[in-house]
């Protein structure tokens, strides 16, 4: 299992939704209200993640899965 995130605006209160243009690399194509809708993000395979169009506010980073034999973040990560 990788990695996965979702990511959740804090200024302005919703969930980013966004397609994948390569491995760990995101364009924003627009938002949700709920967790359900919004875009699992996934780092690449070097550990780094790109997410291309966000607006310069404060986000919450929230792991949904882990990798095999880790355990989930308790703690969202505030960017």
């Amino acid at each position: 299992t990788k990695v996965k995130f979702v990511v959740k605006n804090k200024t302005d209160n919703y969930y980013l939704v966004a397609r994948a243009d390569r491995a760990g690399v995101y364009q924003v194509t627009g938002k949700s209200a709920k967790e359900a809708d919004a875009t699992q993000f996934s780092p690449s395979s070097a550990g780094k993640l790109v997410i291309d169009g966000i607006e310069a506010d404060e986000y919450a980073f929230t792991e949904t899965h882990s990798d095999a034999g880790y355990s989930l973040l308790k703690e969202k990560i505030l960017r």
